[in-house]
């Protein structure tokens, strides 16, 4: 099972790209995590459809971009959700729906098949 996002520590791009100057859509922006060390992540922009400019981190681990990156508890790093192997609450849910719906099915097939009928349709025992 993955590991939820929702339990996480999350940085958008648009909050890092305050740090940068007013004239520079992009650049390397530095993330201080826990007073121990101090994160380089590169910051680029597109622009938007609807004019201004959206911002994107270059993701560290394997340089995709990226709204927002993510620090679980257990990790020293802000990577991608897919880099750390992130996933949504609902994401959860719909696959234990899933697993239960299918659970179903196999115990309405297998009592289909161990129970016999006659001709008419009469159950026999």
């Amino acid at each position: 099972m993955k590991r939820l996002v929702e339990e996480t520590f999350s940085l958008t791009a648009k909050q890092a790209a305050q740090a940068l100057p007013v004239s520079v859509n992009h650049g390397i922006v530095e993330v201080k995590i826990a007073d121990l060390y101090v994160q380089k992540i590169s910051l680029a922009s597109t622009p938007g459809n609807a004019g201004g400019i959206i911002y994107w981190f270059l993701c560290p681990g394997c340089g995709r971009k990226a709204r927002k990156l993510y620090l679980p508890l257990d990790e020293a790093a802000f990577l991608c959700r897919k880099c750390h192997n992130l996933g949504y609450a609902a994401q959860q849910s719909r696959v234990f729906k899933r697993k239960c719906l299918a659970y179903a099915v196999n115990a309405a097939r297998m009592q289909i098949l161990t129970s016999t009928t006659d001709c008419l349709g009469r159950t026999e025992v």
